[in-house]
């Protein structure tokens, strides 16, 4: 299966839970290419994170409500790697008040969008809290939220989502007719 039709099996999902957090469902796709190319169970340990957040990581999961979160501190990989669809990490789950019993509930497709679907807002809100991620949205904006979505890392990354979305527009407006 090539990677439109991988990710076009979550368009269901993504075009039901991104407008309820005013983030276009093409978008959800777009990064859901870019980052797992469909895959819910995609896992990549970001071993850097670690080394440089680690303890406000630590600091994190302890001022959960839950201690038994606290379990995971002793697996760096786990605690610091991206999961799922969107590559959400746990730490950004956790801050956007996502329920997890352990960092693999972000490979359950629902819970990934879920958690993908608030921190954006949250980049929004922080960019320009007038805006909504709906077609609309200026590019300057959402280039600087994708961009913050990636942390920053990959320069091309926001034109990589935005190609995955074009790609995927066309895909499915070809479909229709």
């Amino acid at each position: 299966m090539n990677t439109l039709d991988a990710v076009l099996v979550w368009r269901a999902l993504a075009e039901a839970l991104g407008p309820a957090h005013g983030i276009d469902g093409g978008l959800l796709l777009a990064i859901i290419a870019q980052e797992s190319a469909g895959r819910a169970t995609a896992c990549r340990v970001e071993r850097g994170f670690w080394r440089r957040y680690g303890a406000g990581v630590v600091a994190l999961v302890r001022r959960t409500v839950s201690r038994l979160d606290d379990r995971w501190l002793l697996y760096p990989d786990f605690v610091s790697a991206s999961y799922g669809l969107a590559q959400v990490m746990y730490p950004v789950a956790l801050e956007r008040r996502i329920a997890l019993r352990d960092p693999t509930d972000l490979c359950d497709p629902e819970t990934n969008l879920e958690a993908c679907c608030r921190q954006l807002a949250y980049l929004l809100q922080r960019v320009d809290p007038q805006m909504s991620l709906l077609p609309a949205t200026p590019d300057r904006v959402l280039r600087s939220v994708l961009q913050r979505y990636n942390g920053g890392g990959n320069p091309d990354y926001a034109q990589r989502v935005l190609d995955w979305r074009a790609a995927i527009a066309e895909r499915l407006s070809v479909t229709r007719t």
